[in-house]
């Protein structure tokens, strides 16, 4: 797999037991790569999952590829050890992005500051004096 057609991704999961959280680490680096995995964590469920009432958490990012996301996706949702699951695409970083950018936001920054400045004057558009005047006018 290469590093460019893959993307990373954070999947947490809730198990049953300690043991298959293992288990369930293997079955997603078989669609890529782990990259790091948070400590497993005990909690007790606000509600019974699949009549089970407390259990494991876990967290891992992975690298893997955008095809493959789809068929992990669906193994997880369909593995007996797994109570539930979630798979978030995390955000890439915006090292190219800023300095293509860069000018645009100056551009941004330029029309905000000029706005905040002084108000512009719109064809239509009265300000308080003109409409007090024409008040006046009104109800004389």
């Amino acid at each position: 797999m290469n590093e460019q057609e893959t993307r990373e991704y954070e999947v947490a999961f809730l198990v049953a037991e300690e043991e298959t959280a293992g288990k369930v680490i293997t079955r997603i680096n078989q669609y890529g790569t782990v990259l790091a995995q948070a400590q497993l964590k005990r909690i007790a469920f606000a509600y019974p999952i699949k009549k089970v009432e407390a259990g494991y958490f876990a967290v891992v990012k992975a690298a893997v590829a955008p095809d493959a996301v789809a068929r992990m996706e669906k193994d997880l949702e369909t593995a007996k050890e797994v109570l539930r699951s979630l798979v978030i695409r995390l955000p890439r970083e915006k090292k190219d992005a800023l300095s293509s950018h860069g000018e645009q936001d100056k551009s941004r920054r330029a029309r905000t500051s000029s706005r905040s400045e002084a108000p512009q004057s719109r064809p239509g558009v009265l300000t308080n004096e003109a409409l007090e005047k024409k008040i006046e006018e009104i109800l004389k």
